[in-house]
């Protein structure tokens, strides 16, 4: 039986949304090289069809796996070009989803003045969007710039724009009860009061970010932690205090 154009097109549109779910469980998995293999054939697929959505979609992915391998510039050159598909569909909140990651390209690159440009224009349009969570994601990342643009300058100011921004992350974490966010901000604070010498504040932050990791199982976030902690007791000289949590961290 000879297939209609739509049956054509709905069979490979099926196809293509396959290779795109693989990819994201070997993904999961940290195969990159099997996760871009079928990333890239779901596009190839979704550009025959003229899917400009999921088109958007998956070239984001992409990116995301190249930032992941720390393969910066073809992550720039993979979320520009869904950046500028969702610009012309008018997406306002992929738009959002893109400017922030090419803000954490940029944060990882060091370069903090453009990670700021871009993380503020996501914001921007997620509090346009009032989408909560968003808006609580974005503020913690940018947090996460100002402490790390901080850490290299030394600059009291720029911690405080940082704790600024945590917080105001953490009072909408906690609003709608989003437990990641919340053990991000937690951690985030903590960690920008070791480098302020507020140590008691420090401990009694990084000790809520700790409870919240294990009860959501995040294991990246708890580690986090852990080396906040040793940080911490490195700063006030408990060494034994510090070779624990290093051991814990590992």
């Amino acid at each position: 039986q000879t297939l209609s154009l739509a049956q054509k097109i709905k069979w490979r549109n099926g196809e293509a949304k396959a290779f795109n779910s693989i990819g994201n469980i070997y993904g999961e998995q940290g195969d990159y090289p099997k996760t871009l293999d079928c990333y890239l054939k779901a596009l190839k697929i979704f550009e025959d069809i003229g899917d400009k959505n999921t088109i958007a979609s998956v070239i984001g992915n992409i990116g995301i796996v190249y930032w992941t391998q720390g393969d910066y510039p073809k992550a720039l050159d993979y979320y520009f070009k869904a950046l500028k598909i969702d610009e012309e569909l008018k997406n306002k909140n992929d738009i959002a989803g893109n400017l922030g990651n090419i803000g954490i390209v940029y944060q990882a690159m060091g370069d903090y003045t453009k990670a700021l440009t871009y993380c503020l224009k996501a914001l921007e349009l997620k509090e346009e969007l009032k989408d909560e969570d968003g808006v609580a994601i974005w503020l913690g990342n940018i947090g996460s710039i100002y402490y790390e643009q901080a850490s290299h300058a030394n600059g009291d100011a720029l911690y405080q724009k940082a704790l600024d921004c945590y917080f105001r992350s953490l009072k909408i974490a906690e609003d709608i009860k989003d437990k990641n966010e919340i053990a991000a901000d937690l951690n985030g604070i903590g960690s920008s009061y070791i480098d302020t010498k507020k140590y008691l504040e420090a401990e009694k932050y990084l000790f809520d970010a700790l409870k919240i990791d294990k009860e959501i199982g995040v294991v990246q976030y708890e580690m986090d932690v852990e080396n906040a902690f040793t940080k911490l007791y490195e700063k006030t000289n408990r060494y034994q205090l510090a070779l624990e949590h290093y051991k814990r961290a590992m």
